[in-house]
């Protein structure tokens, strides 16, 4: 039995998760395999396998060169010549290495698998995953407007031994924070929609691919902008970890790239494929394509996704005043 390696989990370094009442210091169960070297967009072609042996052994091979994995590298496990690399700085860090495999084996323990529920990455994983990865993005969206609008009630100005008033009431520092609660609200709604879609089993792959992209290039989008503007708001309080804005506005950033799902490329992608009415057309990458189109993929995904979050909001009839705003704020996005 072959599994597509980007559905398994790989447990590394130990035979069973230990009871401990103490908080580990470190995770046990790191994140597996997810693309290969020369892969990046391409993550949904990996050529890696996983394959069940009699006995209840797996073996773990690949055609590539090279894969790379995302370990915790403060974990123990069997050295496939693991290359590793530096640390980076900014979202917090699952750390990379590079290894290869060649008929690897491993015991039953080290890959969960679940057969007859595995989702193969021709049919919908990295999809998936797109869509999971942007509904995250709500949540440090409705943290910051809350952290931004409490730092703005405490913080007051005024004349010396006279009466003073919170930032709150002048409209530079609420309007971002009522545009980002709006924009939450619209998310949440948007999301459903998209969800709806993205299950339907009657969908098209690649328009389900289409739903996930605008999902993804819309909401990163407003939590990126939302999160650094913010931040912005909160003086130099707002670059303070424990604070979290800005460092989830880090987080957000990592995980806009993540699994190789980085947004533009997507945009670029769908746009194109839009604009050649899916596959059909040639040209695309032609020199006018190139300086025409391609600067402006990104826009043209995030309006088309303003758009659909929009009508998501007016379908579930919330509240107008929600709604005016997100429109305002989408058309404030518009160059023209």
């Amino acid at each position: 039995m072959r599994i597509e390696a980007v559905a398994a989990v790989l447990v590394v370094g130990i035979k069973k998760c230990p009871k401990r009442k103490e908080k580990p210091s470190a995770p046990y169960v790191p994140q597996i395999a997810v693309t290969e070297v020369a892969h990046g967009l391409d993550a949904i072609n990996i050529e890696k396998t996983a394959t069940a042996l009699p006995g209840g052994t797996d073996e773990i091979n690949r055609k590539n060169r090279q894969v790379m994995f995302e370990l915790v590298l403060r974990l123990h496990s069997t050295d496939h010549g693991r290359r590793l690399k530096p640390p980076r700085e900014g979202a917090p860090p699952v750390y990379h290495s590079i290894t290869s495999f060649n008929h690897s084996k491993l015991n039953s323990h080290k890959i969960e698998r679940r057969f007859g529920q595995i989702i193969s990455a021709r049919y919908g994983g990295q999809r998936l995953g797109r869509s999971h990865l942007a509904r995250v993005v709500i949540p440090p969206m409705e943290r910051s407007a809350y952290i931004a609008g409490c730092y703005s009630q405490r913080r007051t100005v005024g004349v010396q031994n006279g009466p003073r008033i919170p930032i709150l009431s002048f409209r530079t520092q609420y309007a971002p924070i009522l545009i980002t609660l709006a924009q939450t609200f619209v998310a949440k709604e948007f999301l459903k929609v998209a969800l709806a879609n993205f299950t339907n089993a009657s969908v098209d792959l690649p328009v389900k691919q289409a739903w996930a992209t605008v999902l993804k290039a819309t909401l990163v989008d407003h939590a990126k902008t939302a999160t650094l503007f913010l931040s912005s708001r909160c003086g130099a309080q707002g670059l303070f970890s424990h604070n979290e804005i800005f460092s989830q506005h880090a987080w957000i950033l990592g995980l806009s790239i993540a699994e190789g799902d980085n947004i533009l490329g997507l945009c670029i992608r769908l746009a194109s494929e839009l604009l050649q009415e899916r596959y059909h057309c040639r040209g695309h990458r032609s020199a006018d394509f190139n300086n025409l189109v391609l600067p402006k993929s990104e826009l043209i995904v995030r309006a088309i996704g303003h758009r659909m979050a929009y009508d998501a909001a007016l379908d579930a009839n919330l509240d107008k005043s929600v709604t005016d705003l997100y429109l305002a704020s989408a058309m404030a996005l518009d160059p023209a």
